[in-house]
């Protein structure tokens, strides 16, 4: 995209990061909201909320178990392999990412630590490559300091995410537009892609010792095991997403490139 924005002369692009943080609009955000109401012993309320995403028809007929395991409480994940190697077992190296207080405090870890200092990361990098600019609108200090300090109800409500500025918004786009139901994304297909074309080269790597696996990072042969299993389950369903399979191969592919760095 940032190649065809320079072969159009296109200078200065906008980008809608941080909008889905500080409006709720993530599927996610749903979930925390549910479990602040659980917790907080509002059960009439969390029920209500519920239903009323169900009567709505969004959010729910989108929800995917391989995407929100993350965000689970670990009473209500499938148990899976650990493919971590020794030095990150020891080391327990695992990162919450859930709920753990309030979903407006969960919202201010997305902005500072989990989700737009990565996202921001990496398209600053795919546009300075191409000499584009990016601006963040939903990211200038004065919006960000309005809104994520609003009430939940603001941004959840009546069965809709980002409520509060569907209603701004409604005056001036088409309804099919400010109240669209399904919420979508430039989707890469490495689902199919790590079943099919990959599938040889992924095999290959298997089958040669690990860089990662030497520094106690991952175990190759309980990877192996977890690539087999996301094999043979359907395309379209089963426990192991995208993730579970990307994430250990980028790191030893990132390792066999820094190898001579890592051993000093």
């Amino acid at each position: 995209m940032m190649r065809r924005a320079n072969e159009l002369g296109v200078t200065v692009l906008l980008s809608g990061q941080g909008a889905d943080e500080i409006l709720c609009g993530y599927k996610k955000y749903l979930g925390f909201y549910i479990q602040e109401l659980l917790s907080s012993g509002r059960w009439l309320a969390a029920a209500q909320i519920f239903m009323t995403f169900i009567q709505t028809g969004t959010v729910l007929s989108q929800f995917n178990y391989r995407e929100a395991k993350r965000y689970l409480p670990r009473w209500l994940r499938f148990p899976k392999d650990d493919v971590r190697g020794p030095a990150l077992v020891e080391g327990n190296s695992w990162i919450h990412v859930g709920l753990n207080g309030k979903v407006t405090k969960r919202q201010v870890l997305d902005i500072e630590k989990f989700s737009v200092p990565a996202l921001v990361h990496y398209e600053d990098r795919m546009s300075m490559a191409h000499a584009r600019e990016i601006r963040l609108p939903f990211l200038d200090y004065h919006f960000v300091s309005q809104l994520v300090p609003l009430p939940i109800e603001f941004k959840l409500r009546g069965g809709w995410t980002k409520w509060i500025f569907r209603k701004a918004m409604e005056p001036l786009l088409p309804q099919a537009i400010a109240w669209r139901k399904d919420k979508q994304n430039f989707i890469v297909p490495q689902n199919d892609w790590l079943r099919t074309e990959l599938r040889v080269s992924v095999a290959k790597l298997l089958a040669r010792e690990w860089v990662s696996e030497r520094l106690g990072l991952i175990d190759r042969e309980k990877f192996r095991m977890r690539y087999e299993a996301y094999l043979r389950q359907p395309a379209t369903g089963g426990r192991l997403g995208i993730k579970d399979i990307f994430a250990p191969l980028a790191l030893e592919l990132w390792a066999c490139r820094f190898a001579s760095y890592l051993s000093q």
